[in-house]
């Protein structure tokens, strides 16, 4: 392993002061696009010839906006003007969007150069990466293993050292799954924080936009561009109280756990408060979840029965659906449940995964106590986040003794992106995790 991964910071640096030209920088990360889909498939289109002409325009223009001359790919759910948004469902095959998502729009705007759409999980409806109509995408960390989803491909694009920042969204943990498994930085932000005007859904109550970078700094850095309003300012790291949830440890794999705690030891040595807590009750937080998901099957009636959509998906419009009464006093109950933990500690320290990436061939991963789901467990963690509608930021904390990246969560309250941003960074000047590429 080599620290080579290049920030969205340090790109967006280098073409501002002159150090590289957009056109050289756009060269660069072609090169490296064609290098790793071969091997890694995370990307459904790439717009070479579109983003030359831009990249063009932006060397000949005065610096302009954060993002000015930095080539960044979009998660295939997305609306790019111009270019299909399927999904990566084959039913929706040639459907072609008229005009950009509100985030692409304003990334363009802060000058970001669209150079391709990410593969990902079809309809952003599991966790694996392995189901899309573009085919599976593959864990740049380690041949058969899976990269995690939804935002598959924007994982494996910014794990592999493609480009430095992609766009993700995440609903059950889609941005947190792939960054945990592929060694990446993913904010989730709080929900309808940033608006997913021109994205398709997944499960409205609980679908987020947010970027998957480098670092905790580009996370924030896209927050900031793509927010409807700008978020609060950090708060002081020395007033935090930075909780342990003891219910976040429950059915955890061995090596994340030992990972994890490792983490916890470089925030104590920051100067941050750290306590252990009881943490959300992960079973009502999951009883809300199996409510939310019969949208899925609502916002898609018009695939039931079509031979296009993949078994695995189209397993969730059998799902039985509760009285829209009931979904709302579940999720009620899960939310005051989690006001009650954030009453004990402003932020929540915990695992993003159980485990680190399986094979793509396991039904089953053995942890302490028991063992999950090989293709549904990764969400454990992530879900009841969801549930809260809290932002929370993954981070990489080291590796397994396979040599696969092992994420981290923290998970604050409403609109506290700036704070996580801010402990996420203060624990990278400390590390090197986020930078290392694979070999």
């Amino acid at each position: 392993m080599t620290n080579g991964k290049s920030t969205l910071i340090a790109q967006a640096r280098s073409v501002a002061r002159g150090q590289q030209s957009p056109v050289d920088l756009l060269e660069e990360t072609c090169e490296t696009i064609t290098r790793i889909q071969a091997r890694l498939n995370a990307f459904t289109h790439i717009f070479e010839d579109e983003a030359f002409v831009r990249a063009k325009e932006l060397a000949s223009s005065a610096p302009a906006g954060p993002l000015r001359g930095v080539p960044i790919a979009i998660k295939e759910l997305y609306d790019v003007a111009g270019a299909p948004t399927t999904g990566c469902c084959g039913a929706y095959m040639g459907r072609v969007a008229t005009d950009d998502a509100a985030v692409v729009r304003r990334l363009r705007e802060a000058g970001a150069i669209i150079v391709a759409k990410t593969n990902q999980h079809e309809l952003a409806c599991g966790g694996t990466g392995l189901v899309s109509s573009f085919g599976p995408v593959r864990n740049p960390w380690g041949d058969g293993r899976m990269p995690g989803g939804s935002s598959s491909g924007s994982g494996a694009a910014v794990g592999g050292g493609a480009v430095s920042f992609a766009m993700g969204s995440d609903s059950l943990g889609s941005i947190r799954h792939p960054s945990s498994w592929c060694g990446t930085t993913g904010l989730k932000t709080t929900y309808a924080a940033v608006s997913m005007q021109g994205a398709m859904p997944f499960i409205r109550s609980t679908d987020s936009a947010g970027p998957i970078a480098v670092s905790a700094e580009d996370c924030g850095l896209v927050h900031r561009v793509i927010a409807d309003r700008a978020p609060p300012p950090p708060r002081p790291l020395h007033d935090l109280r930075v909780g342990i949830p003891d219910s976040f440890f429950t059915l955890c794999h061995p090596d994340v756990r030992a990972r994890v705690e490792d983490s916890i030891a470089v925030f104590r040595d920051l100067g941050v408060n750290v306590q252990r807590v009881a943490g959300p009750s992960i079973d009502l937080s999951w009883a809300a979840v199996v409510m939310l998901l019969a949208e899925f099957g609502e916002e898609y009636q018009d695939l039931v029965g079509d031979d296009r959509v993949d078994p695995e998906t189209a397993f969730l419009f059998g799902l039985p659906r509760a009285p829209l009464e009931d979904r709302r006093g579940t999720v009620d109950a899960a939310r005051a449940d989690w006001s009650r933990v954030m009453d004990e500690a402003d932020v929540l320290l915990a695992p993003a995964t159980p485990y680190a990436a399986p094979r793509v061939d396991a039904t089953s991963i053995e942890v302490e106590g028991g063992e999950l789901d090989a293709r549904a467990g990764m969400a454990r963690y992530s879900a009841p986040v969801n549930i809260a509608g809290f932002p929370a930021l993954a981070f990489p904390v080291g590796f397994t003794p396979e040599g696969m990246p092992v994420g981290a969560q923290l998970i604050g309250t409403a609109h506290s992106e700036e704070t996580l941003v801010a402990l996420g960074s203060a624990y990278q000047r400390e590390t090197d995790w986020h930078l290392r590429l694979p070999q």
